[in-house]
C-alpha cells in the first residue's frame, strides 16, 4: 500500500454544511456571491436510448426511466387533467454531475402540488462522490443550473427532491475525487484532484442555490492520499490543476491487480474535525481508449496496438468488454493534427464507431450535399519517449450510417503501444 500524508498547512476559513440542512423551497435562488458567476451550459442531447412515456391524470401515478435510475411520483391533485409525461436520458453537461441527466416533459407546466423525483445512484457514483453531499439539480431556461435540497437514503442508494415543474435534471455532488484518465497503459500517468462546489457546501438555510464551477479543495483539508489496491506510485504534481499524480507500473498487472484503487481522506468542513474517504478506480491495460458521446460519461474501451499498413496509414481500434461499443481510427503519417476532409486528393483520416446498436462515421448529409465533420485526429506522440502512440479525436457531427442527416458528437482519446 502506497500512502502520502498531507500536513495541515493552515486553517482555511470556509463555512461548510451538509446538503441535508437545506430547506425545500419554491425555486428562487439567491444571487451569486464572490465564488460566482453561476455556470451556464448548453442543453444536453438525447443519448439515443428510448424515452419512457405515460399519461398521468388527476389521480396521480408513477413513471420510471428506461434504465431504472430515475422515478417520478405524482401525487393526486398535482395535475388538473391528463398529462403526457416522458423521461428521456440525455448527455449531462452539469460540471458537478454525479450520474446521468434526464429531460422531463412537459416543460413549462406548473403543478398544483409538488411531485417527487427520485434518483437511484450506483455504487460507482459514490466512490468518487460522498453520498451525504449529493443533491438534485435542474437546468433553467437561462442555461444556469440550480441545486435543490434533497433526502438521501444511503441504504436504498437514492436521492429524492420535490419540485413543481419539469426541466433537465441531474444528481450533483458537492465534493468529488477526479481521476483524469481512469484507464491507463503501463507506465502511464494520470492527474488526481479533489474538487468542491463551494456554493453548494454553504447553502444552509437557503431554498436553493446556483451551481458554480467546482474548484480545487484546499490542500489544508486533505489528510491522506494512498493506493489501497494494486501497484504503482503516487507523486506530488505542483503547478497543475491536478496536485497529485498516479504513475502506473512498468508492466500490465494480471487481474485482479490490474484494477487500482486510489483513496483520499479529507475534511469537508475546516471547522468540523469529521473526515470522509473517497475512492476511485484506475484500470491498467495494454492499450486504452476513452469515448464520449454528446459530452456524456466516459466509456472505457480496450485499445489494440497501433499498426501501420503498406500505404502508410496508421490504425487504432478500440472495443468495450461486451463488444457492443467499438471505434476504428485511421490517419496518415505520424504525429500532428489530421483534419477530416472529403477532398479525394488529400490523404484523409477516417473514423467509424458502433454505439447503442448504431453505426456512425465522420461524414454527414445536408440538403447541400455530403460533408466531412468538423474535427479530426490529433496524434500527440508516436512512441518517441515511452513506446506508446497517444492522441485525441473529435467528431463534432458524426453521421448515423442509416440516416446521415442525424448526427451526434463523439470525442475521445487513446494510448496504446505500437505493433
Amino acid at each position: 500500500m502506497r500512502t502520502v500524508l498531507i500536513p495541515i498547512l493552515c486553517a482555511a476559513m470556509l463555512a461548510g454544511c451538509h446538503k441535508d440542512k437545506f430547506r425545500a423551497g419554491d425555486g428562487n435562488a439567491p444571487p451569486p456571491d464572490d465564488n460566482g458567476p453561476a455556470v451556464v451550459t448548453a442543453k444536453g442531447e438525447p443519448d439515443g436510448s428510448a424515452p419512457a412515456q405515460k399519461s398521468i391524470g388527476a389521480a396521480g401515478g408513477t413513471l420510471a426511466s428506461v434504465d431504472g435510475q430515475l422515478t417520478l411520483t405524482v401525487p393526486a391533485g398535482a395535475f388538473a387533467a391528463d398529462q403526457n409525461v416522458s423521461i428521456q436520458r440525455i448527455s449531462n453537461r452539469n460540471p458537478s454531475a454525479a450520474g446521468p441527466a434526464y429531460r422531463l416533459l412537459p416543460e413549462g407546466v406548473t403543478f398544483a402540488r409538488p411531485i417527487s423525483i427520485t434518483f437511484r445512484y450506483r455504487d460507482s457514483d459514490t466512490t468518487f462522490f460522498a453520498p451525504e453531499y449529493l443533491a438534485g439539480s435542474y437546468q433553467k431556461t437561462s442555461g444556469t443550473w440550480a441545486i435543490l435540497p434533497g433526502t438521501v437514503d444511503a441504504q436504498a442508494r437514492t436521492v429524492t427532491v420535490q419540485t413543481t415543474h419539469f426541466s433537465d435534471w441531474s444528481v450533483v455532488g458537492g465534493i468529488e475525487l477526479k481521476i483524469k484518465q481512469p484507464a491507463l497503459a503501463a507506465q502511464g500517468t494520470t492527474g488526481l484532484s479533489v474538487t468542491v462546489n463551494k456554493n453548494m457546501m454553504k447553502g444552509e438555510g437557503k431554498d436553493e442555490v446556483e451551481l458554480y464551477l467546482p474548484t480545487l479543495l484546499p490542500s489544508s483539508q486533505i489528510r491522506q492520499w494512498k493506493i489501497e489496491n494494486g501497484p504503482g506510485r503516487l507523486l506530488f504534481n505542483r503547478g497543475d490543476d491536478n496536485p497529485m499524480e498516479y504513475e502506473a507500473p512498468a508492466n500490465v498487472p494480471k487481474p485482479p491487480k490490474d484494477l487500482i484503487t486510489i483513496a483520499v481522506t479529507l475534511q469537508p468542513d475546516p471547522a468540523d474535525p469529521k473526515t470522509i474517504t473517497l475512492r476511485g478506480k484506475i484500470r491498467i491495460v495494454e492499450g486504452a481508449m476513452l469515448l464520449k458521446v454528446n459530452d456524456g460519461d466516459d466509456i472505457e474501451l480496450f485499445a489494440y496496438p497501433a499498426v501501420k499498413d503498406e500505404f502508410g496509414m496508421w490504425t487504432v481500434q478500440g472495443r468495450s468488454k461486451d463488444f457492443k461499443t467499438s471505434v476504428v481510427i485511421h490517419w496518415p503519417r505520424g504525429r500532428g493534427n489530421h483534419v477530416f476532409s472529403t477532398d479525394p486528393l488529400k490523404n484523409n483520416p477516417h473514423f467509424s464507431a458502433i454505439y447503442n446498436d448504431a453505426s456512425y462515421g465522420y461524414l454527414y448529409l445536408t440538403d447541400d450535399g455530403t460533408f466531412a465533420s468538423p474535427g479530426g485526429v490529433n496524434v500527440t506522440s508516436m512512441g518517441e519517449l515511452d513506446g506508446y502512440v497517444k492522441g485525441e479525436f473529435t467528431v463534432n457531427k458524426a453521421g448515423l450510417s442509416s440516416n446521415m442527416r442525424r448526427t451526434v458528437k463523439i470525442t475521445g482519446s487513446f494510448m496504446t503501444p505500437m505493433y
